[in-house]
């Protein structure tokens, strides 16, 4: 019998109660063939022990699958039936949890910070004075976004995948380039409109409705993570 590494199963990551992992052990046969010997899970006997509890996570189930391990080789017997090998294996996949929303808030808490802080700066109307505190005060928050988006992928070991707390700094992106873009409209308009006051309802409607689809892509996203786990 011959014990794999285990590795991690396919799932979201993300830092609060409905973030979940799977913890996936294989056992493989590796001497007799699938006709010789066959893996039957024995879930009625079969359970689960923590020695030590691990620290802002639970254990959320245990499933068992019987699987087959097809190889394209012999491995070199002289006695085997044909080129390729066909082994037993059992899968045993280890669901856990998180239990503690602290990590989430310590995920996101720049990203909210950098949008509340864009959002405020909305409140400066463009003009030829403005415009530029305006725009650092956007590249400022950009910045600290896309910081704070690789500390996150780096936390959670996800650096070649889209996890819910990326999804969440991309909508923060997208945000931030909304408001860039009409302060540039603002800006290039007020060149030749006279009018200040159409200028500033032009603004705060855009402004305002950035925003509001941010809110609302982060309450679909959380309410998908929450509902698919």
């Amino acid at each position: 019998m011959a014990l794999l590494p285990s590795r991690a199963g396919k799932g979201r990551l993300w830092c609060t109660d409905f973030d979940r992992q799977a913890l996936e052990i294989l056992l493989e046969e590796g001497a007799e063939e699938e006709h010789s010997f066959v893996y039957e899970p024995d879930t009625a006997n079969s359970g689960y022990h923590l020695q030590d509890a691990i620290e802002g996570w639970r254990v959320r189930d245990m499933r068992f699958e019987a699987e087959t391990a097809d190889y394209a080789t012999s491995f070199g017997d002289p006695a085997a039936p044909g080129p390729n090998s066909r082994f037993s294996r059992l899968r045993v996949v280890l669901s856990l949890e998180r239990s503690d929303y602290s990590g989430f808030f310590k995920l996101t808490a720049a990203l909210y910070a950098g949008f509340l802080i864009c959002a405020i700066g909305c409140l400066m109307h463009v003009t030829a004075t403005t415009f530029a505190p305006r725009i650092t005060l956007l590249a400022a928050s950009l910045f600290a976004i896309v910081v704070n988006m690789r500390v996150a992928s780096q936390a959670l070991g996800s650096e070649h995948g889209i996890t819910l707390v990326d999804e969440l700094h991309i909508s923060g992106l997208a945000y931030i380039v909304l408001v860039t873009a009409v302060t540039l409209l603002v800006r290039v308009r007020s060149e030749w409109q006279a009018d200040p006051a159409a200028l500033i309802r032009l603004d705060n409607r855009c402004c305002l409705a950035a925003a509001f689809l941010f809110m609302i892509f982060n309450l679909l996203l959380l309410g998908q993570g929450t509902i698919k786990g």
